[in-house]
């Protein structure tokens, strides 16, 4: 039980650091999350991240992020994913 109490507290202070003191626009959150992340990320974790984000513009985010190359698209369809590069 306090080991699920723990990991609740701790994804909440990161989710929190990603808003922090400073103003981030949409795209560096997302690159943000993408950098944090140990694995591929979905759009759909993403979503989950930084819920005050919309769809739209998490997927424009990822576009200007792939064609500024700093992330790589994984997969295609549904299966789709991201990482860093």
């Amino acid at each position: 039980m306090l080991a699920i109490l723990l990991k609740a507290y701790k994804e909440c202070d990161d989710r929190f650091k990603l808003i922090g003191k400073e103003k981030l626009t949409s795209p560096e959150r997302v690159f943000s999350v993408i950098q944090k992340s140990l694995q591929p990320v979905s759009k759909k974790d993403i979503m989950i991240i930084c819920p005050d984000i919309s769809q739209r513009t998490i997927e424009r985010a990822l576009k200007e992020l792939q064609d500024d190359e700093k992330i790589k698209q994984v997969g295609r369809g549904r299966s789709t994913k991201y990482i860093k590069t």
